[in-house]
Order: structure tokens, then sequence, then C-alpha cells
């Protein structure tokens, strides 16, 4: 069954990509390290984190090579084993790479996508629309994360721009940067799509909007996820 907004609660954890000692040499050719995915996993998942989302900016996005972004992929799928969602982040240079790649990660087992823009130069409103518009018809029912990090993609996403992806029935949900504009975000768009704050913003933002605010994002999980879920529980 196809995800929805109202799928994605609690804490939403962005893994690392660990990787292997050798990772740093230009001979490499298998950089990540399986063993240790798997027991990150494992602790994440224990620790009782709500949804598992992949290969974010620490988490290699840009540098794995496809062989070893499906074999991390592959890897986190097989060890959450169905226990809960996987968004496999697929951002890329171009949206022909992120839609192939998404496909195949589907088919890999991920129950949606984490999908930042292309990351070279900035998109106005219209291109970063088109963008997302794009992706969503060649991925039909596909559940999509958008990704907004004003730092990777040089600008934030718009009030208008959000608007116009709150249109996108496969856009479920966004990852958030925060500041000044989470408030006004979350009025105006997030009963339409799940607004995830950091951690460390959900205690404020979820007093003014205790209806909307039910999920955040932390980039800390696979780190110390008991203090992260225990906010949850709070």
């Amino acid at each position: 069954m196809k995800l929805t907004m109202h799928d994605i609660r609690g804490v939403v954890g962005i893994v690392p990509t660990p990787a292997t000692e050798d990772a740093s040499d230009w001979r490499a050719t298998d950089t990540i390290d399986v063993p240790e995915t798997r027991r990150m996993v494992r602790a994440v998942v224990d620790a009782g984190v709500d949804v598992i989302m992949t290969t974010g900016t620490f988490g290699e996005c840009a540098t794995l090579t496809w062989e070893e972004l499906q074999t991390f992929v592959g890897t986190v799928v097989k060890e959450v084993g169905g226990s809960r969602p996987v968004f496999a982040g697929v951002t890329t240079l171009n949206t022909r790479d992120t839609i192939s790649r998404g496909r195949a990660l589907m088919e890999l087992g991920a129950d949606g996508l984490f999908v930042g823009r292309p990351m070279w130069l900035a998109m106005d409103e219209g291109a970063i629309v088109r963008f997302y518009q794009d992706v969503a018809k060649a991925l039909p029912g596909v559940p999509l994360v958008v990704y907004d990090n004003p730092s990777a993609f040089k600008g934030k996403i718009s009030p208008a721009a959000y608007r116009a992806l709150a249109e996108i029935p496969e856009v479920v949900a966004s990852k958030h940067v925060g500041g000044p504009a989470l408030a006004t975000d979350m009025a105006d768009i997030g009963h339409r799509m799940r607004l995830l704050p950091l951690e460390i913003d959900w205690v404020d933002i979820a007093r003014d909007f205790p209806d909307r605010a039910l999920a955040c994002w932390s980039g800390s999980v696979a780190c110390a996820p008991a203090p992260i879920v225990a906010l949850r529980d709070a």
C-alpha cells in the first residue's frame, strides 16, 4: 500500500553510510562497510526510530558509485525487513539519473525516495517544481520526501514552491531546514504534506502546531537514538 503523509510520524532518522578503511583510496572498488551497516541499522531499529532515510548529504549521496549505492540501500532494506518505512536517497546532478536510480532502488525494496534537486547551480521556483513534477510523473505512486537544504542546493524552497509541491500526490513530506520559515510553512502547507523539523526544533513547533508537527528528522540517530526517541515519547 502506498505510504501517505499520515504514515510519516515520530522520528525520521537519516543514517550515514559506513565506509571501509580503504574508502579514500582511488583504487577502492567497493567502499561500503556492509557489516557495520547492518549493525547500525539494527541499533537504530531496536531503539525505535520510526522511519529510516538513506544517502543524504553526509550519507554520501553525491560520492557513492551506483554499485555502492545499490549495495548500501539493499543492505538497509534487508536489515530493516519491512518493520518500518525506508526512503532511499537518490539525489544526483540531473533529473534522468535521479529517476533511473529511484526506479531501481524501489525495485530493491525501498518504500519511497528521499529526493534532492540537482546539486550544481541554483534553481528558480519554476525549475524546482518542474523537477519534482517530472520525478513524480516518471515514478507514479512512489512516495517522495523532498530534501530542502539551502546549503547543498543553493537556496531554500519558497512558500510558493512549497504550495505547488503540495499539489503533487506523490510528495508526502519534506525535510525542512527550520529557522523563521518553519512556522510559516507549517501554517501554510503543513496540513497537506508532513513538514519535518530538525529534532531540536520539534518541541517549539509542536507547541504551536500540535496536530501538524507529528514527526521530526534527525541526522544523529546512528550516534545516540535513545534521547531522540525519548523526545518523541515525551
